[in-house]
């Protein structure tokens, strides 16, 4: 191997370190403001449910439903980006690792060219000397020296191939792992909340209006002058008991539509990312 090439393998090695310790950089300031922004949501989110709502049952229900579902929603979001930490930092970590150790290879396969030319000057000044025994001695050295370069030579050049190949590959995965988070999560989103959504838009709170006229006791006030219509809520406390009257039960958000089930299943057959495929690709590195 010439010093260009030497250098064309140390420079390799270099820039692959600083391009893995970037994209680390990146995730890890990913996973950081994530994190922050999670509790800050949280915090948001607990807000609205401590809204003081004593007079209308059915919207302090709303509030508590959308909260606790935005809150699900966020414990799995954090869920995922854990595996920013437990996943995408640690491989990059180890292909920095392998970039080191890649340049230490090259280091040492040119310690060994310093010391058998070394060898071969040492051998020059035996022969000159007529020193046969130093000679003699000097040519098993330089042979088995050389000997020793050949390996290593063959070494460095087959592991900067398997690395290479492995890296292009395993990148590839990175990126796609982080994608397949988002879309998880997205895709989790529009699950959960067009359910909330269907659940919530089908809820009155004005149901509960004759009884906040009658608990304030207005005089000379018609609740149905307000948009109460007696025998229209009636038939609507009838028609959603299950969810929710005056003793109004909290939302249950299970299921997902017809057409939100295609997206998911289209979603999770895209390549088949998953986290035991990374796991796998993270064992063979």
């Amino acid at each position: 191997m010439s010093n260009l090439e030497e250098e064309k393998f140390k420079r390799k090695a270099e820039q692959e370190m600083k391009n893995y310790e970037l994209i680390k950089t990146v995730f890890t300031k990913i996973y950081d403001i994530e994190k922050e922004l999670l509790n800050k949501r949280k915090s948001s989110f607990q807000d609205i449910a401590n809204i003081d709502e004593d007079d209308n049952e059915i919207l302090k229900n709303i509030y508590k439903d959308f909260t606790e579902q935005m809150d699900g929603l966020e414990k799995y979001r954090e869920n995922l980006m854990k595996k920013i930490q437990e996943k995408l930092v640690p491989a990059c970590k180890y292909y920095i690792s392998n970039s080191k150790q890649a340049k230490k290879d090259i280091g040492k396969y040119k310690d060994k060219k310093k010391q058998n030319e070394k060898q071969e000057f040492e051998l020059e000044k035996a022969k000159a000397s007529r020193n046969v025994i130093k000679e003699s001695q000097l040519n098993d050295e330089i042979k088995k020296s050389k000997l020793e370069i050949g390996n290593e030579l063959n070494n460095i050049q087959k592991n900067m191939i398997v690395y290479e190949r492995d890296r292009v590959e395993d990148s590839k995965y990175i990126i796609l792992h982080f994608i397949h988070c988002e879309m998880t999560y997205h895709a989790k989103s529009v699950e959960k909340l067009s359910k909330l959504y269907k659940d919530i838009n089908a809820l009155n709170p004005k149901v509960c209006l004759k009884g906040f006229t009658d608990k304030m006791n207005f005089q000379g006030v018609n609740a149905e002058d307000f948009g109460y219509n007696e025998r229209e809520f009636t038939n609507y406390k009838k028609s959603t008991s299950n969810i929710g009257d005056s003793n109004y039960k909290s939302l249950k958000v299970s299921g997902i539509e017809k057409s939100r089930r295609g997206m998911i299943q289209s979603q999770n057959s895209l390549n088949k990312i998953d986290e035991e495929e990374i796991a796998e690709n993270q064992s063979n590195m």
